[in-house]
């Protein structure tokens, strides 16, 4: 069968992107005069505020988004059953055992959802400065949410987590390596701690930066999940992988329980340039890798400059940001940078609240806050 033709007025790919790029310059151009009208115009906006990856996704997926473009009008059934085949290909898991969303969030969300219900008044043991989406869908719907506090090294009191487990406990939450603080529990130590957990609750371990540890894979919790234990981790491609707009993420769990999961999140299936990027991604291993090291190189130029500015910072971290102690309210920092044109995270925990995530830019970037910082911890 020959290919069809293309029309005189349909538009080649070249023209669509040519038309597609001046809307999206146009859109950027008001939307950065936005955000920016109350900062000075002496430099340009600087956004260290989302832990995004500012070298964004491979060549290899942006290709294959160019590829499937005229295609977005076919639902994505087969290929996002060939991304959770490739999926389980790398974990060592079976299909069914991989859920996809898009983004990690709607799985977590949906999982603190599923947990609460099966267990009305049910609660959460986390942390008190982590990733919120799950714990906040939880108390949504009527569970409880226990803070464990951290150890001396802002890391997850996994100790003290597991005995906190009762018979009201619907399950656990630990982000690792954590968002907000960049620090990571020993992989040794993590993994006897969820093995152990995993007897009496649910855990749910969300993996968003785990591969931008030094011990990667090894410091992920997938072989508990395979070992049929009560292990559920949460991935994203919008970290290292610089999908965050295109929006997929995954979880490895139970197949059963994947079954329940699967049927809440694909109605109407999901977007088809995201799952053909995030499959093109995680094949491209070479990519991946030289991100790993472009993204510590930042993460080191972070540590350095607060190193420089003798500051207050959580230690060792593993993800691609640092938890900077700011002396001041979050509001009061997050105003005091926009007016110097950075933008940085404007959430803040209740016991955190003197301090504020700042991640990984370009390096003028870093430079530019760097300078920033200079003035603004002076005057807390």
């Amino acid at each position: 069968m020959q290919p069809e033709t293309p029309s005189a007025n349909m538009l080649d790919r070249r023209r669509f992107f040519e038309l597609a790029g001046l809307s999206t310059v146009a859109l950027a151009a008001s939307s950065a005069a936005i955000a920016a009208a109350p900062t000075s115009g002496a430099m340009p906006l600087a956004n260290l505020s989302l832990n995004e990856n500012p070298w964004g996704p491979s060549a290899a997926a942006k290709q294959a988004m160019l590829d499937h473009l005229t295609r977005v009008n076919r639902y994505a059934s087969p290929e996002t059953r060939h991304l959770a085949e490739a999926i389980a290909a790398q974990e060592g898991v079976s299909p069914d055992m991989v859920v996809i969303g898009t983004g990690s969030s709607p799985i977590l969300r949906t999982l603190g959802d599923y947990f609460a219900t099966q267990m009305p008044g049910g609660e959460l043991i986390t942390a008190p400065a982590t990733f919120e989406v799950q714990y906040k869908a939880v108390e949504a719907r009527g569970g409880k949410v226990v803070h464990v506090p951290f150890d001396d090294q802002l890391r997850y009191d996994v100790d003290a987590m597991l005995s906190k487990v009762s018979a009201n406990t619907c399950g656990i939450y630990i982000c690792n390596p954590n968002n907000p603080t960049g620090t990571v529990v020993p992989t040794d130590k993590m993994r006897g701690f969820v093995r152990e957990a995993a007897k009496k609750t649910w855990v749910f371990v969300d993996e968003a930066y785990i591969d931008m540890t030094d011990d990667y894979p090894h410091s992920s919790m997938i072989d508990l999940v395979r070992a049929g234990q009560n292990v559920i981790v949460c991935r994203t491609f919008s970290k290292m992988h610089g999908l965050a707009a295109a929006r997929c993420g995954y979880a490895i769990m139970p197949a059963a329980l994947a079954g329940k999961v699967r049927g809440t999140l694909s109605s109407g299936g999901l977007p088809r340039l995201a799952i053909v990027a995030a499959t093109a991604s995680l094949a491209d291993t070479a990519n991946l890798a030289a991100m790993k090291v472009r993204l510590k190189r930042g993460r080191e130029k972070l540590i350095a400059m607060a190193d420089a500015l003798g500051a207050t910072y959580a230690p060792n971290s593993a993800a691609n940001f640092i938890y900077l102690k700011t002396n001041m309210p979050t509001r009061d920092f997050v105003a005091k940078m926009k007016a110097r044109n950075i933008l940085v995270v404007q959430r803040g925990f209740p016991q955190y609240d003197q301090w504020n995530r700042i991640c990984v830019g370009f390096d003028e970037e870093i430079a530019q806050c760097h300078s920033a910082l200079k003035d603004v911890l002076k005057t807390a």
